[in-house]
């Protein structure tokens, strides 16, 4: 028996990421697949009536309004991870989440990476 999902996702970074010169943020199609991630948590809910944990990944140097908007859909500030934690590539990211009934606020601080 599932007594929960865990559903995860994220944008491809090209249109957020300060790596491209060209970025476009909101007005990219790409960083818009964010925002599925809510209403495919919401249909398994709907068909299973099942607990849904959501979560997406984004590259922490998306503009501002890229962030604030996520952060509105998930309700929370992002909490943002450096992958040199956990090995040899500094690459920094962050991660919104939520469940049925609360947000990542609800559980930690936002963790900033040096």
């Amino acid at each position: 028996r599932v007594s929960c999902n865990l559903l995860g996702g994220g944008a491809p970074c090209q249109g957020n990421t300060s790596q491209n010169p060209n970025r476009r943020g909101l007005n990219d199609s790409r960083t818009l697949q964010a925002f599925v991630v809510p209403g495919v948590a919401q249909a398994i809910r709907d068909q299973f009536g099942i607990r849904t944990i959501e979560f997406l990944e984004n590259a922490a140097s998306s503009p501002p309004p890229v962030v604030q908007a996520i952060s509105k859909e998930f309700r929370c500030a992002p909490l943002r991870t450096c992958a040199e934690q956990c090995g040899y590539v500094k690459r920094n990211r962050l991660w919104s989440g939520r469940t049925d009934d609360s947000s990542l606020d609800s559980y930690a601080a936002p963790f900033v990476a040096d």
